[in-house]
């Protein structure tokens, strides 16, 4: 009999329930890494791909953003063919009204009158929304129609009055077109124009004003067919009505002047 200390050496050898162990074992983790790898590679690609088109994402709204900061910047300095491309530009993935009627004034004032008609009928047809006031701006003292209509009993006033107030709410569309009116009292044709464009500008929603911009310029006579081209947009947002019969006889009046 063999001793404690003749305890033969065990076989380097493994055995075959230790072999199959094992076996089993990395087969396993062999799956389960296969597993995990097949797992994450879709992941990490998801993830690239996000990674990678995120800024094409985000830049859609933030680009569309300043190509409309910049055509306002052009508008506001009347360089209009300017101020068109990046509205055009914009309005290719933005759906925006006040966009659609600047792009469309901008198009009127370089004589491209067909498209910039065709803008304003298609508004119309959409259903936006055009205001029988101007907007109100945040803060800004709402100047209603009897009060500036009364100050006019003294344009001189009233014109120190609205442009202190515009010196402060420079984009107010109620204070420009009061500041057109009060001008237009004097006879100031040339600054009533203006200040009616200012608040085409401010507030495109505003349907009164481009009957009293046509009005004005047909008045004036110098642009007739400006003059039909706001007579024409007027018509469109106010085609009933007395206002609208006066628009027409001035409209039938330049047409024949332009024959």
């Amino acid at each position: 009999m063999d001793g404690p200390g003749d305890t033969p050496p065990r076989s380097p050898t493994p055995s075959l329930n230790r072999i199959a162990g094992n076996t089993t074992y990395q087969k396993k983790g062999f799956c389960m890494r296969q597993g995990v790898r097949n797992i994450h590679i879709p992941i990490i690609t998801l993830i690239l791909i996000l990674l990678l088109c995120a800024p094409v994402l985000y830049a859609i709204e933030p680009v569309d953003a300043e190509l409309v900061e910049r055509g306002d910047e052009f508008l506001f300095s009347s360089e209009y063919e300017k101020a068109a491309e990046k509205y055009r530009e914009a309005l290719e993935h933005l759906d925006s009204p006040v966009v659609l009627l600047r792009y469309a004034f901008c198009l009127g004032e370089t004589g491209r009158y067909d498209e910039s008609l065709a803008l304003f009928e298609e508004a119309v047809d959409s259903g936006v929304p055009f205001r029988d006031t101007p907007m109100a701006v945040a803060g800004e003292k709402i100047w209603d129609t009897e009060h500036w209509l009364e100050r006019l009993g003294n344009p001189e006033e009233a014109i120190y009055h609205y442009t202190d107030a515009l010196g402060e709410f420079p984009r107010s569309p109620t204070i420009t077109y009061a500041l057109a009116w009060a001008y237009n009292s004097l006879y100031n044709r040339e600054k009533a124009i203006s200040y009616f464009k200012e608040t085409i500008k401010n507030d495109p929603l505003y349907r009164d004003v481009y009957a009293s911009l046509g009005s004005i310029l047909y008045e004036e006579g110098g642009e007739p067919h400006l003059a039909l081209h706001y007579l024409n947009i007027s018509l469109l947002l106010n085609p009933t009505g007395s206002v609208a019969e006066s628009l027409r006889e001035k409209r039938n009046d330049i047409l024949k002047q332009l024959q």
